[in-house]
């Protein structure tokens, strides 16, 4: 028995869909801390304190974010 988030269109492949859920689980949890981290920056608003942030904990360019992705990070930081 399978344990974890089953989508009814997906029920014998509930094992991809759990891979996928936690993949962006994680990805969120990255973003949000990129956001926590410029938020306690002294230089939030500087591009290169941005682009060396995201890589160190993204782990991908700033360039590469999707705008869903900035607006998390955005989120996070004015909040």
């Amino acid at each position: 028995m399978m344990f974890g988030i089953a989508p009814p269109w997906y029920q014998n492949e509930a094992f991809a869909f759990n891979m996928y859920a936690i993949a962006q689980k994680e990805k969120e949890d990255r973003l949000r801390d990129f956001g926590l981290a410029l938020r306690n920056s002294s230089t939030p608003c500087d591009l290169s304190t941005q682009r060396q942030l995201c890589e160190e904990i993204v782990g991908c360019d700033l360039d590469d974010l999707t705008d869903y992705e900035i607006k998390v990070v955005e989120q996070v930081v004015n909040s």
